[in-house]
């Protein structure tokens, strides 16, 4: 049998779907750091980038069966990365014009 680690990424996502706990480990192998670094570079914050990176493999995990990829595997993760960090920053921005104003 191939080593899980020769795989492509989209040999990694079909056994993915089909419920492969050691294809979500290679998968998250692959990418955790480099998300990370990703996150943090635009955040510079330690615990919230791991946090984002928790959450999107979270959700990749979760809408395993039901997820089509649409474009390639590191595509997905680091739009999906940005997304969430676009959101920190809005709830950020929010939380300071709410906090200002009571002031």
């Amino acid at each position: 049998m191939q080593l899980i680690s020769n795989l492509d990424d989209f040999e990694l996502m079909t056994l993915l779907k089909a419920d492969n706990e050691l294809a979500f480990g290679e998968i998250f192998r692959r990418f955790d750091s480099l998300l990370y670094i990703y996150a943090y570079k635009k955040l510079q914050n330690s615990e919230e980038a791991k946090d984002i990176v928790q959450e999107v493999f979270v959700h990749l995990w979760r809408s395993r069966k039901d997820f089509e990829l649409k474009t390639t595997l590191p595509g997905y993760l680091y739009k999906s990365v940005l997304n969430k960090i676009l959101n920190v920053i809005a709830r950020k921005q929010s939380e300071t014009k709410y906090t200002s104003s009571l002031q």
